[in-house]
């Protein structure tokens, strides 16, 4: 009787391996290689795209309190009209040394929006290469269309 049992049970593993489909790679894309050094420690990257659509997150966002989020990205996402959730597509953090690293956000991002936010701040502008750096003490963020890079401003 009892073999009975454990070969149902193995059909029903076997069933739900078949039935369930595999996994989609992910890679990082070529805009963020773009930004790194040749010398980066370690990447990670995150494609909002697949797990916005995972069942997992299909919950939490249903049951999440946004209040989750820390207060500088609420009143960034405020200021904005930014929805981390819903327009963000991929993100891309990479350690460049031991005290250095940078993160990559690409998705639908309003540079009109997120340049006014860091000028009503008050942050202090720097340009490099043609292209303006909103300068926190040692922190940098660069924004470029539907593309803002964060980090260390030796980074």
């Amino acid at each position: 009787m009892k073999w009975v049992v454990g070969a149902l049970i193995a059909v029903v593993m076997a069933w739900a391996v078949v039935s369930t489909p595999a996994a989609a790679p992910v890679s990082i894309d070529e805009t963020s290689l773009k930004f790194l050094p040749a010398d980066t420690i370690g990447i990670a990257f995150i494609d909002m795209n697949g797990l916005r659509s995972s069942p997992l997150a299909q919950d939490f966002l249903k049951t999440s309190n946004k209040s989750v989020y820390p207060r500088e990205l609420q009143e960034f996402s405020a200021a904005t009209g930014l929805k981390l959730e819903q327009d963000l597509d991929k993100i891309t953090a990479a350690k460049i040394s031991a005290q250095e690293g940078i993160v990559i956000a690409q998705g639908r991002i309003d540079r009109f929006k997120v340049e006014q936010f860091f000028k009503e701040r008050g942050q202090r502008t720097e340009a490099y290469l043609g292209q303006s750096f909103y300068v926190d003490g040692d922190r940098a963020v660069a924004v470029f269309d539907n593309l803002v890079v964060a980090g260390q401003l030796n980074a």
